[in-house]
């Protein structure tokens, strides 16, 4: 379904490209690009330590990228108004309204409208302003103030890492009301989020992350998990954490096309994995193996789980790419 949007033309986009972060040697995000346009909402997945939150840091112009460029698109002399929830709100020896007065002040916002503004979102979130200091908020109730102090000016980029952890069921259907609000005036939002909430309906491209790099990108119609069992019929025997992908060329195709998915399993004394994937489950059209290379023809709409799968499992991604005319030719799965 198709979604009104208010487009917001002194903004016009967020890109990112070659973008990687290195802390000393450690490299936590590697040639990581993409571009939104105003209006969208993108959602970035992956596991503990995949770099999402470093991802949305750099998005939101908090962190600088150690290679590439984050570059925003707008027109001369506008002022762009970002607005970040970090996942980690710092304990503040404030009580949550004298901390967003500060932080509106602090943006150089009006005195009144900021009051204004900060009731407005203090009622619709039910969070109250004076009873207790920040450091001793319980966590839902502190995400109340975290989340406040991002919507205090209405924002053209909304940078959200884990918004909904903490909040009751009534407080995540007001953030879920709050993000299409802004959505509507044109802003571009991003966000992760690891519990299911009725976010996802807003959500109009999801970002695949493993170990710092952008394994999957798709719209949110296509299957995005990055879920540990997202393949029936993938076995493994042993453990094994050395996972990675050498490159990944991922071409917009249709509903109906199909991906070839080749990959190295992971091999090693008491180590080995075992792939048995029958060629009718779960969007597999066909699975060959030449040496440790084994190659997977599988649906565009199983693509993602099957890349998520392979990784889980221990496997090497070397390769994503549209199907041949003649490797699309094949039979269905039963």
């Amino acid at each position: 379904m198709m979604r009104k949007r208010v487009q917001n033309m002194a903004f016009t986009g967020l890109r990112l490209s070659g973008v990687g972060k290195k802390y000393g040697s450690r490299t936590v995000l590697q040639d990581i690009g993409f571009e939104l346009e105003n209006g969208s909402i993108m959602q970035v997945k992956g596991r503990n330590g995949s770099g999402k939150s470093t991802l949305l840091q750099i998005a939101a112009g908090v962190s600088s990228p150690t290679a590439g460029e984050r570059v925003i698109s707008t027109v001369p002399e506008k002022r762009i108004i970002t607005g970040y929830a970090p996942e980690r709100f710092p304990r503040l020896r404030f009580s949550p309204e004298e901390y967003l007065l500060l932080m509106g002040r602090m943006r150089g916002m009006d005195a009144g409208l900021l009051k204004e503004r900060i009731h407005q979102l203090a009622e619709r979130l039910a969070l109250p302003l004076k009873k207790k200091r920040v450091d001793i908020l319980s966590k839902g109730t502190a995400q109340k103030v975290n989340l406040v102090q991002a919507f205090l000016q209405p924002p053209d980029l909304l940078v959200l890492d884990e918004p909904f952890s903490g909040l009751d069921t009534g407080a995540q259907e007001t953030l879920i009301r709050l993000m299409d609000e802004c959505r509507e005036l044109g802003a571009i939002i991003l966000l992760t989020c690891h519990e299911e909430t009725g976010a996802e309906g807003l959500v109009d491209r999801i970002l695949l992350l493993q170990e710092g790099m952008i394994v999957a990108d798709r719209t949110s119609g296509a299957d995005a998990d990055d879920g540990i069992n997202a393949m029936p019929g993938l076995k493994a025997s042993g453990t094994g954490s050395d996972k990675t992908v050498t490159s990944i060329a991922s071409d917009p195709i249709e509903e109906a096309g199909r991906m070839v998915v080749r990959f190295r399993k992971k091999a090693g004394p008491g180590n080995e994995t075992d792939f048995d994937w029958p060629a009718e489950r779960s969007g597999i059209y066909s699975v060959s193996q030449d040496g440790e290379t084994v190659t997977v023809l599988v649906s565009r709409a199983s693509c993602d789980s099957a890349i998520a799968a392979i990784l889980r499992h221990g496997g090497s991604v070397l390769q994503v790419i549209q199907a041949a005319e003649s490797e699309r030719s094949e039979k269905p799965p039963l």
